[in-house]
């Protein structure tokens, strides 16, 4: 039996392709939002040139693996301090900002503990934060939230 000898060529831009490939994949985010008497917790975002003082929900990338909602309860813990429950999953979106893509996981959260957040975060309602600069992402995150609190208001 002969074995034939293939070759493979390999463009001299594949490695680039395969780098822009991965840098447009969606990166798995998770957000929180945190009730507290009518008002949900909102920070400046930091450290992003994109989104720099821009205002945002606590969260972050979700690890390889990481269940989602361990992922917000890390995450929230981590930027704000507070101990949080994750709720109902609110909406799961996908959103592209110039050179990456998102999708982005939201879930309403309950503070567990009495502990109030780090400095920088602050409690707005929904159309405190409607008029502050924010993620391009986040209004339709707001407009579930709203139909989230009137069905809940219904009931």
């Amino acid at each position: 039996m002969k074995t034939e000898r293939i070759e493979t060529v390999v463009p001299e831009d594949h490695a680039a392709r395969s780098d822009e490939r991965a840098r447009l994949m969606a990166a798995e985010i998770v957000l929180g939002i945190v009730l507290k008497d009518g008002r949900l917790l909102v920070q400046r975002r930091r450290g992003d040139p994109d989104l720099e003082g821009r205002w945002e929900f606590p969260g972050g990338k979700r690890a390889p693996g990481e269940p989602l909602e361990q992922a917000v309860v890390r995450e929230v813990a981590e930027e704000t301090g507070l101990a949080v429950a994750p709720g109902e999953l609110l909406v799961s979106l996908g959103h592209s900002y110039p050179g990456r893509r998102v999708t982005l996981y939201v879930y309403i959260c309950t503070s567990i503990d009495a502990t109030e957040p780090r400095t920088g975060a602050e409690w707005v309602t929904p159309a405190e934060y409607r008029k502050r600069p924010m993620p391009a992402a986040n209004p339709p995150i707001l407009d579930a939230l709203s139909w989230h609190l009137a069905r809940l208001d219904a009931q």
